[in-house]
């Protein structure tokens, strides 16, 4: 099947596929001088954070207070949760297993510390043991290099 594609004919300097020169791009020159516009990074924990930490008006036993979102989400959810509502059951138990892991994650983390410094404190120990034995061969090489010398005593006069 022959080509669609139309192609430019002729010698002249413009027309069809062939804009004038002083149209054309500059050689090193960009078709975007400004580049392009850099997308704002979403910050959903820190917005989540905000939100959750919005004071907000709520009743309680009839009377109005204010609390946290949060604070007052929690509630609701421990409220139905001992009315017997099945899924705020299952919504606090998936959050005190996730605390619970939280927690031994922290017990994990801070034996992991506990460890690097005393893997630390060894690697020093070892260190200062290895700078002390080279001390101690230096002078070992030291007296060696020095002559004996001969107690008076010890010559033997004819």
């Amino acid at each position: 099947m022959p080509s669609t594609k139309k192609h430019p004919t002729g010698d002249h300097d413009g027309g069809y596929c062939r804009p004038p020169k002083a149209h054309q791009w500059k050689k090193g020159q960009s078709g975007n001088p400004k580049g392009r516009i850099a997308a704002q990074p979403l910050d959903i924990l820190a917005s989540l954070g905000r939100a959750l930490k919005r004071a907000v008006p709520i009743s309680v036993d009839g009377t109005s207070t204010k609390m946290s979102l949060m604070d007052a989400m929690t509630q609701r959810l421990v409220l139905d949760a001992a009315k017997g509502v099945p899924s705020a059951r299952r919504e606090l138990l998936k959050m005190l297993d996730f605390v619970e892991a939280l927690e031994n994650r922290t017990k994990v983390i801070n034996a992991r510390l506990v460890f690097d410094e005393e893997e630390n404190r060894m690697m020093q120990v070892a260190q200062e043991n290895r700078k002390l034995l080279a001390e101690k061969e230096a002078l070992e090489a030291e007296l060696a290099a020095q002559p004996k010398q001969v107690s008076a005593s010890s010559r033997s006069e004819p």
